[in-house]
């Protein structure tokens, strides 16, 4: 199950904010057991924004598929050509959520803290794989750090890694290889967090 719970913290105006979120790579939502799973998440972690990537599914089968989650209120974006796709879901309760914008790999999300009383941007984020797609994608983001004066976090598959030692077996990278995350953290001012913890378990089934 290719799943991050993530608990996102961080201190603005001397306000300390907390948020939990789950994003997850289905890897097709048509699949039976995702109902059942998806409602295991729910009930275990109770996360307040749930992301998931690579839906493959059309705006027909998605229209049908997220109301059934359990989620107040959704979102998506479609697929093209059968390839990626995302959705996220969440509750209205101790967060407000609305959709800030949105394209082809991202959903960014505006989150107000009832109880903290502010505002920040969470987006969920499938990073394109093939070199020719990497540019423009990463260009979209340092734009829209350009107007973005909040809180930003950004969770989901980067297809990016930041060092060496995240690299987990197969061939060896040049480390030129490594450039591009780390040069748009420091033209945002921004840090990796790395996961602690195991991965989320699939429940039996």
């Amino acid at each position: 199950m290719d799943t991050l719970l993530s608990s996102f913290e961080f201190s603005y105006h001397h306000q300390t904010l907390r948020m939990r979120f789950i994003s997850w790579n289905v890897r097709g939502t048509k699949k039976i057991q995702i109902l059942q799973e998806i409602a295991f998440l729910k009930r275990t972690h109770k996360p307040q924004l749930l992301f998931l990537l690579e839906t493959l599914v059309n705006r027909k089968n998605i229209l049908q598929i997220l109301p059934k989650l359990g989620f107040e209120d959704n979102d998506f974006v479609d697929p093209v050509d059968h390839s990626g796709g995302l959705a996220v879901l969440w509750d209205n309760g101790t967060i407000h959520a609305s959709v800030l914008k949105k394209d082809l790999r991202a959903i960014h999300m505006l989150v107000y803290d009832t109880i903290k009383k502010c505002n920040s941007i969470i987006s969920g984020v499938y990073a394109p794989a093939q070199l020719q797609d990497k540019d423009s994608f990463w260009e979209q983001l340092v734009q829209m750090h350009h107007v973005v004066d909040i809180p930003w976090c950004i969770v989901s598959d980067l297809n990016e890694l930041a060092n060496p030692s995240e690299k987990k077996g197969g061939k060896r990278y040049p480390l030129s290889k490594f450039n591009r995350l780390n040069r748009f953290l420091d033209t945002i001012n921004g840090i990796s967090i790395p996961v602690n913890g195991n991965h989320l378990e699939k429940p039996n089934t």
